[in-house]
């Protein structure tokens, strides 16, 4: 597995980079003190989204496969399952506003908590179903690997997030319909484990 740590970070690094170059105002490189600092916050910007989703497979890796396999079955309806949950935490965190202010954050953790854990595995889902797609479409050997299939999957995003509202459209609906992918796991039931395609990774 630390083999494919240092690859995997690679593939995400180099678009992930890019994007943080561009975030930086124009002609506002030269006037940072220290171009190191600016070095490391973007290595640090590449590792990080990478890195993330390796992390979330790796403590859920039966969460991750699973919700991966719906978002590439039934991607419309795990759209919808995510549209749905993300309007129920807003419409929660409007209510929040009306009550006292120990029923707001007792609310506002209930619906929070559980939303920022989801969508961090949604995401996760989301890359290794479009990674293991990718690598698979591209007879990799490694199409049946989980590590690999998040960390191709994360720099696509991460290359896909370069583009101005159509890119970014692109990165919104994948994390929606992971996030569904993953709300529908919590309300139905999981896929028969035959039904899971076997991966050589955690």
């Amino acid at each position: 597995m630390r083999r494919l740590l240092v690859p995997l970070l690679a593939v995400g690094l180099v678009p992930t980079v890019a994007q943080g170059a561009a975030a930086l105002p124009d002609g506002k490189i030269s006037d940072l003190a220290s171009p190191v600092l600016v070095a490391l916050t973007i290595l640090a910007l590449g590792v990080g989204v990478t890195a993330t989703a390796l992390v979330t497979h790796l403590v859920l890796p039966g969460v991750s496969r699973r919700s991966a396999l719906l978002v590439r079955r039934t991607p419309g309806r795990s759209l919808v399952y995510g549209v749905l949950a993300l309007l129920i935490v807003f419409l929660g965190l409007i209510l929040a506003k009306g009550v006292s202010p120990v029923l707001a954050k007792l609310l506002v953790v209930v619906l929070g908590v559980p939303c920022t854990v989801f969508g961090l595995v949604g995401t996760t889902a989301a890359c290794y179903s479009l990674g293991e797609s990718l690598l698979t479409g591209a007879g990799s050997p490694h199409h049946d690997s989980g590590p690999w299939a998040v960390g191709v999957g994360a720099a696509l995003l991460s290359l896909a997030n370069l583009f101005p509202v159509v890119g970014q459209a692109i990165c919104l609906l994948a994390v929606l319909t992971g996030l569904g992918a993953v709300v529908r796991q919590v309300l139905t039931r999981p896929p028969a484990p035959d039904a899971i395609p076997p991966t050589a990774g955690p």
